[in-house]
């Protein structure tokens, strides 16, 4: 088939003239429409990127906030378990130590609450490193703890006579208790008017009231005495 002849019109000689296809011409009309052509393919891919997304990104977006949901709960579970290690702790101190006039232990103030909200804005490796200090954090506090309480059971058997002994109960029941007469430390000695300590505490209780031994003792006494 023999190729058709194009021609355009001369507007200066007004006349018809043979379009002649040169290879330079051909050149330029191949490297106009690849021009165009990848241009086009650059702004549909960025387009389709960013407000249409693959099958395979839509899953790994959801994996990721599945993930990132998982460690706030991993993260509220550390800190009720800190807050359950400080209230230990605190009786620890406030109790148990105070019984056996032991020397208290660190209270460990944890502040990772307030990063809470934070962790949808960190990284995948800041978020590990995170949640991974949090429970090392927490494996320290329950070994102190776990150490405090080996030790607590050792002044526990060192001090079993003691305990035995340690006043434990009022002697005197409320419904029969009349006054406080006198409480333990310095007072004014009724005697000799004169400021002096009192190592123990004065119930004021009609005569015949039952008197309970406060510790592995017995009532050595019961009667009436001056000064």
């Amino acid at each position: 088939m023999a190729k058709k002849t194009k021609y355009h019109f001369n507007k200066e000689t007004l006349s018809y003239e043979k379009i002649e296809i040169t290879f330079s011409k051909v050149l330029k009309a191949i490297g106009i429409y690849t021009f165009v052509g990848i241009t086009i393919g650059i702004v549909t891919f960025f387009v389709v990127s960013k407000f249409f997304s693959s099958p395979t990104e839509k899953s790994l977006r959801k994996d990721n906030e599945d993930l990132r949901n998982r460690y706030k709960l991993i993260e509220k579970q550390i800190n009720e378990m800190n807050g359950v290690m400080n209230d230990l702790r605190f009786r620890d101190n406030n109790l148990y130590r105070v019984i056996f006039q032991a020397d208290p232990i660190e209270l460990n103030q944890d502040s990772s609450l307030q990063y809470y909200d934070k962790i949808s804005e960190m990284s995948n490796a800041d978020l590990m490193n995170y949640i991974l200090k949090k429970t090392n954090d927490l494996a320290k506090s329950v070994y102190v703890q776990s150490k405090s309480y080996d030790e607590l059971v050792l002044l526990a058997k060192q001090n079993e006579n003691r305990l035995q002994n340690l006043p434990a109960i009022q002697p005197v029941m409320n419904k029969d208790l009349r006054r406080l007469a006198s409480g333990y430390g310095y007072r004014v000695d009724p005697i000799y008017h004169v400021k002096r300590f009192h190592a123990g505490m004065d119930f004021a209780a009609p005569s015949g009231t039952d008197i309970y031994a406060t510790g592995n003792g017995k009532v050595s006494f019961a009667g009436w005495q001056q000064g």
